[in-house]
């Protein structure tokens, strides 16, 4: 059979060609009425997330941007709603318009006035053209089914859809799954199993009844289906003082278990390499299914530097001069330190540098024809080349992953430059920071045999006998990042759409479907309390388990 994502399965029908992320913002920076670019960048980034959110839940734009003046508004046009949903949007206007005296409160209902019509001439702009974000993609699909009295075409080929291993739909996945149910070409799988998941005191059964009564399996699973009691589980939580440290320990949990099937779930995606590293070496076969960012590279980490080394660098008599910290935190980078015959020349600077006591730095201090000359030159017209030529230098002394970020990085420096923007060296860096945030590397691999290293979200219906979760930590597993959005938490409650409770679910049922059907369970968290983003506290999933499920 075909297999795909959802993703693809609605680009597929939609026939849109989804835009990348740069494309978008220079195309809503048209439409959005400010002075220039460099002010736009963070804002745009907000309201493209909040346009994706509200296509994928199918909100009337028009009516969450109304400026509800008189309350009573409410009582009229908003049947689609619940009292519930009501009750949260009357909540936030009652509150905000006792305020609306105030400056701050003028320019947010300045904002909110303009942007249902940003919204809709930015589309209009976009489908013109043959392209799409995602949610507008989402959006055609569930539009046009909801009027169709035959497949789409891209579906005539298929005599049976299967879905299987979701879980929280959005609202235009709902529709076509009803759609497709209703044309009887569909069929459902849910993995709600376990007492863990199936009780309703646990956020991670938060989608659990809805799915299952609207979309039933043709041939209903066994009840249980193989999971293990959970006092029959062997659950181990284990505290360890570094985040590196946890994925060290792993040389004590592995020896004695079956590599063919172990999973080890990584929440944080920055332990991939330490973890990688710290494989036994009689288990030779593993695969990565997870990718790795691009921005957590080594390469990324390198390139980070060159941001701050100019935004601080100054001219002093025609000759450019570095900050001495900026300089000497890429002089002890490693791809230098370990580059053949740069490293020596790196340390002997610094070794001047302070001996003599140095704050800003001449570029002249730098000059040669290596990697050290490129980086410490005189300030270039074009970063966009500067930093290719980097790049290229760079990679003559790498090992081969490694060359593959930096291909990565290139790629979006090339895109980038394509656009011609006339933006200052701030906004550059800022717009590349978040077109190779966006990047994946991918790694290949045998996902059928050998040790199999994952997220939390690939993890989805796949089990194994021993599953080894790191940082179990509150604010990691779950995560505590909440995205910046213009729709307050209350609009975003009335108009259904996801907010952080939403979230929450989502992590969980992950967490408790993953060791649901596995015999031995190692929960690893890091135990460090200094830091601002350190708390040393373990997860909530495991105090539920233990406290609230009973767990030994």
């Amino acid at each position: 059979p075909a297999l795909t994502t959802i993703n693809s399965l609605f680009a597929q029908i939609s026939g849109l060609k989804v835009a990348d992320k740069i494309s978008l913002l220079t195309d809503l920076y048209k439409e959005y009425n400010v002075s220039s670019f460099d002010e736009f960048v963070f804002w745009g980034d907000i309201i493209l997330n909040d346009f994706d959110d509200i296509d994928k839940y199918l909100v009337d734009a028009e009516k969450l941007f109304r400026n509800i003046k008189d309350l009573h508004d409410l009582d009229g046009g908003y049947e689609f709603l619940s009292d519930e949903q009501v009750k949260a949007i009357k909540s936030f206007w009652s509150t905000f318009n006792k305020y609306s005296g105030g400056s701050k409160e003028r320019e947010f209902i300045s904002l909110w006035d303009s942007l249902y019509g940003i919204y809709t001439r930015f589309k209009a702009g976009l489908e013109a053209k043959g392209e799409a974000y995602e949610g507008m993609i989402y959006r055609s699909v569930a539009e046009d089914v909801k009027c169709r009295r035959e497949l789409p075409e891209a579906l005539k080929g298929y005599r049976k859809i299967v879905f299987v291993g979701l879980n929280a739909l959005n609202e235009c996945e709902k529709t076509l799954l009803t759609y497709l149910k209703k044309e009887g070409v569909a069929d459902f799988y849910w993995d709600f199993y376990g007492e863990e998941i199936t009780d309703e005191a646990n956020k991670s059964s938060l989608f659990m009844k809805e799915n299952i009564l609207r979309y039933p399996s043709t041939y209903p699973l066994p009840d249980g289906q193989n999971g293990i009691n959970l006092a029959e589980r062997e659950i181990k939580v284990i505290g360890v003082p570094s985040a590196v440290g946890q994925a060290k320990y792993l040389q004590q949990i592995l020896p004695g278990l079956d590599p063919f099937a172990t999973s080890v779930v990584l929440p944080d995606e920055n332990l991939l390499f330490p973890v990688l590293n710290s494989i036994p070496e009689e288990i030779d076969e593993i695969n990565v299914t997870m990718g790795y960012s691009l921005k957590n590279s080594q390469v990324a980490s390198f390139m980070g530097h060159i941001a701050p080394l100019w935004k601080k660098s100054k001219e002093i008599n025609g000759v450019t001069h570095f900050y001495h910290a900026n300089a000497i935190a890429l002089l002890g980078h490693k791809f230098v330190q370990d580059m053949k015959g740069v490293g020596e020349k790196a340390r002997e600077i610094r070794r001047r540098m302070i001996e003599s006591n140095m704050i800003f730095v001449p570029a002249t201090l730098f000059e040669g024809d290596d990697l050290i000359g490129l980086i410490f030159r005189q300030r270039p017209e074009s970063m966009a080349d500067y930093q290719i030529a980097l790049l290229e230098e760079l990679q003559k002394g790498l090992e081969p992953l490694d060359k593959e970020f930096v291909l990565g990085y290139f790629k979006c420096i090339n895109r980038l430059k394509g656009f011609n923007l006339s933006i200052k060296d701030e906004t550059w860096f800022k717009l590349l920071a978040q077109l190779v945030s966006a990047i994946s590397i991918p790694f290949n691999g045998e996902p059928l045999s050998g040790l199999q290293i994952m997220g939390p979200l690939e993890t989805r219906a796949l089990d194994f006998e021993n599953v080894i979760i790191l940082s179990c930590n509150e604010g990691k597993f779950p995560s505590k990042s909440v995205s910046n959005s213009f729709v307050p938490y209350n609009l975003r409650k009335g108009f259904g759409l996801p907010n952080y409770e939403f979230q929450d679910s989502i992590s969980a049922y992950h967490f408790y479907r993953s060791i649901y059907r596995a015999k031995r369970v190692f929960l690893l968290y890091d135990t460090r309390t200094e830091g601002v983003n350190r708390s040393g506290e373990v997860s909530r999933f495991v105090k539920q388990l233990k406290y609230h499920h009973r767990a030994n």
